[in-house]
């Protein structure tokens, strides 16, 4: 049984569902968000997740000058 699920109708992403949205490592995905390039969900403590909006994600790939 195969399942196809669009990553892009969730409200939020996690780094590794990111990672395979935009393909780009891990650290790429946190500098993004470090930056301010990505928005992420505010977090209470290091422990919880880096969850990144969708809305953000798609702003990102139609944004030309994402390419470095």
């Amino acid at each position: 049984m195969q399942v196809n699920i669009n990553l892009l109708d969730k409200p939020c992403l996690t780094i590794n569902e990111a990672v395979m949205v935009l393909n780009l490592s891990n650290q790429s995905i946190r500098r993004r968000v470090a930056e301010g390039r990505l928005k992420a969900v505010a977090r209470h403590s290091d422990r919880e997740k880096i969850l990144i909006f969708t809305k953000s994600i798609i702003k990102y790939l139609n944004n030309d000058s994402h390419t470095d």
